[in-house]
């Protein structure tokens, strides 16, 4: 018996579905956050930022009140004494600048030598530590009067003026000597003119016009004929050498 093939299936209907325009998905719309590990780290690095700079500027603040606040604690009030010592260097300083001609450095210098002899005055003067005074606190000291500033130390102000008072012959004025012509105006023919002189040496013209000239005490001149003679001796005994030592030679070859 033969088989007979199975009829296939009807086809389905085709269902039409309208066409519609598909809305894009609003992508857009999602707030773009930042990633969160960016998040951690720009917090963090702010916030140490901003300590470090706080523990930087504060100490700093600190000190600069700690230090006004001692130098002010460390200020004293200015005593007679001290406006009384200060008048004292201020009046020697004038009198070695008048009778010694010295300058401010040149005293600054001078007081700044070690004396020996320091210790005794300051034990005698009941300073219990006498290497705490040392030199540069009496020419610190000395620079502040001359500016016109009063001493912070006021030991080494004390012992300033002790010393500058008995500086040895201050009254004493050193003699000056009348000014004098030069050794270049002596050997020239021409001389100097008053006139120059007096604009140089800043004195008058009529004070210039009587320059004295050297003594001739001071200076042993030799006369005129005995030098030349020695300088023409001295440069001629060569050439005498060398004519005999020729003439010599000469007689021995005849020989």
């Amino acid at each position: 018996m033969a088989l007979l093939p199975l009829p296939y299936p009807p086809p389905l209907p085709l269902l039409h579905i309208p066409s519609r325009p598909i809305s894009p998905t609003p992508l857009l719309a999602v707030p773009s956050w930042p990633p969160l590990r960016l998040r951690r780290r720009t917090g963090p690095v702010r916030s140490v930022g901003k300590e470090e700079t706080e523990l930087r500027v504060s100490p700093t603040e600190e000190e600069h009140q700690q230090q006004e606040e001692e130098e002010e604690e460390e200020e004293e009030e200015v005593t007679p004494e001290d406006l009384e010592y200060i008048a004292q260097i201020k009046r020697v300083l004038e009198l070695l600048k008048k009778n010694r001609d010295m300058l401010f450095g040149e005293v600054k210098l001078t007081v700044m030598i070690e004396d020996p002899r320091d210790t005794e005055r300051k034990i005698l003067l009941g300073i219990e530590d006498p290497d705490d005074i040392t030199r540069d606190d009496y020419a610190e000291a000395l620079e502040d009067v001359h500016e016109g500033r009063i001493p912070k130390n006021r030991v080494a102000l004390r012992l300033l003026a002790e010393e500058m008072i008995n500086w040895p012959d201050l009254e004493v004025e050193a003699p000056k000597s009348k000014p004098r012509r030069s050794l270049y105006a002596k050997a020239t023919d021409t001389g100097v003119d008053p006139r120059e002189a007096a604009r140089r040496l800043n004195i008058d013209w009529d004070s210039a016009a009587d320059i004295e000239s050297e003594d001739d005490s001071d200076e042993m001149e030799v006369p005129a004929a005995v030098g030349y003679s020695a300088l023409y001796l001295v440069t001629g005994l060569p050439v005498l050498i060398g004519v005999s030592v020729v003439l010599i030679l000469f007689y021995n070859s005849l020989q």
